[in-house]
């Protein structure tokens, strides 16, 4: 591969039915306005192929099959004949909480009463429900669609170095580069927990109220907290990552979830008592990069970027392209809006962020503070409705709303500017 590598992420087009039925969410019209865009953003550039593409759940609204994702495979296909080179150009999936047919899933008396016991009960890891009724291959089959998407828009996932049923899910990749470097991919499912029913709705696990923004309002936390990975499932992964992390030829680590980390089960997020084995929340801050969706926020905690996608409701809207520059270590992240780009279009003159990567002892000084009640309150703000019913959230500084990710954010550019200079 080149430098520098243009990653394209899609994540939440949420494809669906408006306006009474009548109307599609997604259709040629935005299609060809995103591919104008995409246009006006390569003529600024000596490249016309994006090298990877990472989709990272809930491209259709429900996912059963039928019209809906049809339309997202042929808007896939449809880039694959615009903008890819070949073979060469790789696809990565994961699923997101609307591609489990969770309506089944709940039906499934042996792996509620598993997760509902869990959940009322702290001190049991979710994580023991993912890998018992993963290995069992129950939750395996609440993800026929989206298996039939993976299959037709021909992902890596199905060929890479982790073999088995398991890779539609998660798995690992290394992309060979020139003089022996390489790159590696892997790509975890957060989602096989996220049934959508009264325990879904209650509030489980409780926000302390004297660590809440008091200009902030009260939330529902809906599924968060209430969800996993797995554990002894993703061991391989794991494994091979911590070989691979301790040579210096892996210049690059990229990772795919639908879930910003954060919104994982406590024992994800906490060190496992009696063992050496990280937790998966300390796993993913060893990435050089973590692409994520789900909350439809913009949001950027290195080494987690989470892209809104396109989903009429909230506030933000646009389809990010990640440049990778593999020498100077640095990340670009681009914002393709979904709206019309005057031509010609300047991108050299476009809002960007700039963030660097493997400069560990800068990490550790620069880590945010940013919390998990931190992150509830995001998502509240970018909820449309919220802006209707509380007008004067809308119109305070962003930097008050979340002051610790964006400082961080500022010192990684500040710090990346002068490497370019």
């Amino acid at each position: 591969m080149p430098n520098p590598l243009y990653i394209l992420q899609l994540t939440d087009f949420h494809i669906r039915h408006i306006k009474g039925g009548k109307e599609l969410s997604w259709d040629s019209s935005k299609e060809e306005l995103l591919f104008h865009n995409f246009d006006s953003y390569f003529k600024s550039r000596n490249k016309r192929f994006f090298d990877i593409v990472c989709i990272s759940g809930d491209m259709v609204h429900k996912n059963d099959g039928g019209e809906l994702q049809n339309i997202a495979i042929r808007l896939i296909d449809e880039l694959k004949n615009r903008r890819f080179i070949n073979e060469e150009t790789n696809i990565y999936v994961v699923p997101g909480n609307h591609d489990i047919a969770s309506e089944k899933a709940i039906e499934n008396p042996d792996l509620n009463k598993a997760r509902i016991n869990c959940l009322n009960d702290s001190e049991v890891p979710l994580y023991q429900v993912v890998d018992e009724f993963v290995n069992n291959k129950q939750l395996l089959g609440y993800y026929d669609n989206y298996k039939n998407f993976v299959d037709k828009v021909k992902a890596k996932n199905l060929n890479s170095t982790y073999k088995g049923e398991l890779n539609y899910f998660l798995g690992y990749d290394e992309i060979p580069l020139i003089d022996n470097k390489k790159i590696f991919i892997s790509w975890f499912n957060t989602s096989w927990l996220c049934l959508r029913d009264e325990h879904w709705k209650k509030d489980i696990f409780q926000i302390d109220e004297s660590d809440r923004k008091p200009e902030l309002p009260k939330i529902r936390i809906n599924d968060n907290e209430k969800i996993s990975p797995g554990s002894s499932i993703n061991k391989e992964i794991f494994d091979r990552f911590n070989i691979i992390n301790a040579s210096k030829d892996t210049i690059f680590k990229l990772c795919l979830t639908h879930h910003e980390t954060r919104l994982l089960s406590p024992h994800d997020k906490v060190q496992s008592k009696g063992l050496n084995e990280d937790c998966f929340y300390n796993h993913i801050r060893k990435y050089s990069l973590v692409l994520n969706g789900h909350t439809h926020s913009d949001m950027f905690d290195k080494p987690e970027f989470t892209s809104p996608g396109n989903y009429e409701d909230y506030n933000l809207s646009f389809v990010p392209i990640l440049e990778i520059d593999l020498i100077r270590n640095l990340i670009i992240h681009n914002r393709i809006p979904l709206e019309l780009m005057n031509e010609p279009k300047n991108f050299e003159e476009r809002e960007f962020k700039i963030s660097t990567f493997n400069d560990y002892e800068f990490f550790e000084k620069s880590y945010s503070k940013f919390s998990f009640v931190d992150l509830m309150n995001e998502m509240k703000w970018n909820y449309f409705d919220s802006y209707k019913s509380n007008p004067q959230l809308y119109s305070l500084n962003p930097i008050n709303r979340y002051n610790c990710i964006t400082e961080c954010n500022y010192a990684l550019e500040e710090k990346s500017l002068k490497l370019f200079n």
